[in-house]
């Protein structure tokens, strides 16, 4: 006999995809079932509408970005994403006034930012 198309949709599978933010599109054929059976049995199973659930699970994609934006900034000391990482993080102002400098002394990492015209 053969699966009904709900059992098909393995929950760990649908989470992941969520995080990666596969649109409803996308997961519908991963699953290879239609949209409006994810749509149903997000609701079966969470007992949430599609868009709340995916909302919730797409926090993981999310954090992961995060984790990949200070990866890049502090370890390959990419100037232009630590000053978005201060700007959006650390409510940092950067005007055209401001000069960012980065190094690194005895292994730990420095950043200073101050006016260009304080020398």
């Amino acid at each position: 006999m053969p699966k009904k198309a709900q059992e098909l949709i393995d929950k760990h599978q649908f989470e992941h995809l969520c995080a990666g933010f596969h649109p409803l599109r996308e997961i519908a054929y991963h699953f290879r079932v239609s949209e409006d059976t994810v749509q149903r049995w997000v609701q079966k199973v969470y007992k949430k509408g599609f868009a709340a659930v995916y909302e919730y699970y797409s926090a993981g994609g999310h954090a992961a970005i995060r984790r990949a934006q200070l990866v890049k900034g502090v370890q390959q000391m990419d100037t232009q994403m630590l000053k978005f990482l201060g700007v959006n993080y650390l409510n940092q102002k950067v005007t055209a006034d401001t000069e960012m400098n980065v190094g690194a002394v005895g292994g730990k990492l420095i950043i200073s930012m101050g006016d260009s015209d304080s020398e």
